[in-house]
């Protein structure tokens, strides 16, 4: 396993503009030969877009793959980024609310979809008046890559949190404006989680009610 690390390590030091040409090499292999759920990421499209034609499909599809593909090559470059690299590709803008949420008191949380790579959303952590920055995400089933991803989600000073943890953490904090709770939260709840669903692009998603 420390090899492989080294190894991860020694591509990742690689300029992005290569990283990006192996980013066109994965989409390759994932769209045109193992085709990666494209089953469920086809039928999506088609229920939430009923009035696109199969070509219009077709390249959203083929957007979304490259998308990711680029995800994957710009998350082995985050075991190496600098702050200052990451605040080249990263844009933040209104700041001046989290200022705001300080001087008013109030604790932050930060609602973002898969839609960006959200590895590098880190590097806001130095630039905002908050003392915490709480990168939340779930658990995966590898203890070797639960390990190399909380060292990525830990850079720049943030405090990753397991999702189980996150509501007793902000029971236990002051709401006193000196935490950031960062979600990337349009994932399906766990079914034992699900309260209620409600219909969006033409389907129905599970949802989490509490009070």
């Amino acid at each position: 396993m420390n090899f492989l690390i080294k190894i991860l390590y020694l591509i990742s030091k690689l300029p992005l503009k290569i990283l990006y040409i192996f980013s066109d090499v994965i989409f390759f292999l994932n769209y045109y030969i193992v085709g990666y759920r494209k089953k469920i990421i086809t039928q999506n499209l088609k229920n939430s877009f009923p009035e696109k034609s199969d070509k219009e499909i077709n390249e959203i599809r083929k957007k979304f793959y490259l998308n990711f593909s680029d995800y994957l090559a710009e998350t082995v470059k985050s075991f190496s980024i600098s702050e200052t690299e990451t605040r080249v590709r990263m844009q933040y803008i209104n700041q001046d609310l989290f200022h705001e949420a300080k001087a008013e008191g109030k604790n932050i949380i930060l609602m973002a979809g898969h839609v960006f790579n959200w590895e590098w959303m880190n590097a806001l952590a130095p630039i905002t008046p908050q003392k915490h920055s709480y990168p939340v995400y779930r658990r995966v089933n590898s203890s070797f890559w639960e390990d190399q991803m909380k060292k990525v989600r830990s850079k720049f000073g943030n405090e990753p949190l397991e999702a189980n943890e996150v509501i007793l953490n902000i029971f236990r904090k002051q709401n006193d404006g000196d935490s950031i709770y960062l979600f990337v939260a349009d994932q399906t709840p766990h079914v034992s989680h699900v309260n209620y669903g409600l219909k969006f692009l033409n389907q129905r998603n599970s949802c989490i009610y509490r009070v």
